[in-house]
């Protein structure tokens, strides 16, 4: 454990490694972290509810998932619901009081406009809904973002593998002035496609070789619906 411990770490700090590697296809930055396909995988931790919590609150569950091997800490905003006056307080404390980069987690452009003027690193998520909207305060600030295939505006999920991978491909494109970070979305266990998802996950990669980006895995949607061991479960996610 050790030994690859200290490997990993010499090969972060090789700063004139990261130069070169990050101009390479499917590698960005978010924020001052490279990601992609030459570095190690990266953990991305959603703070649920954000806006419910105290600052307090928030910090310390902040806290915990950097101490616990996080690289990215999320603001996870409220399905259904327009809170954006409560995200400059919530991006200036984390972004004060972290050392990692800080995302939004929201569909709804007036907040995603609201966290891009605070200082976020990375916004979840674009879909064929909101990225006309979005796509000018992320082009203007250079700042990356997680696409989805869907349309939530229209209600509209895409069902099979191609659907998926297809829809994914043609947004990636429309968002071609930024970097992405594509999401085909890891469905859950008790769901008749969860296999479907992952092989659209591998697909996807397949299929995007000439114009590659990097993967968003979300092993959340899996183990937060799964009540058994998840170590084990996220384990084998993470190996998957």
């Amino acid at each position: 454990k050790r030994r690859a411990l200290q490997y990993i770490a010499d090969y972060e700090k090789d700063t004139e490694n990261t130069k070169n590697l990050i101009k390479k296809p499917g590698n960005i930055l978010v924020g001052d972290l490279p990601v992609g396909e030459d570095f190690p995988m990266r953990v991305l931790a959603e703070i649920a509810n954000a806006p419910l919590l105290s600052p307090q609150e928030l910090l310390k569950r902040a806290e915990y998932f950097v101490k616990s091997g996080a690289n990215m800490v999320d603001i996870g905003m409220i399905a259904g619901e327009n809170m954006a006056s409560e995200i400059p307080s919530m991006v200036k404390l984390l972004k004060e009081k972290l050392d990692v980069p800080v995302s939004i987690d929201t569909l709804q452009a007036e907040e995603i406009k609201v966290a891009v003027d605070a200082g976020v690193d990375m916004v979840l998520s674009l879909d064929h809904g909101n990225y006309h909207e979005v796509l000018p305060f992320l082009e203007d600030k250079k700042i990356p973002a997680v696409i989805l295939p869907t349309d939530y505006k229209r209600g509209w999920v895409p069902e099979s593998i191609e659907e998926r991978v297809n829809s994914l491909i043609d947004l990636k494109q429309k968002c071609k002035e930024i970097d992405v970070i594509a999401d085909p979305i890891l469905d859950p266990l008790n769901s008749k496609s969860m296999v479907d998802s992952i092989i659209a996950c591998r697909k996807f990669k397949q299929e995007s070789k000439s114009n590659q980006c990097p993967v968003f895995f979300g092993i959340g949607n899996v183990t937060e619906l799964l009540d058994v061991d998840s170590v084990g479960v996220n384990a084998l996610l993470a190996g998957i």
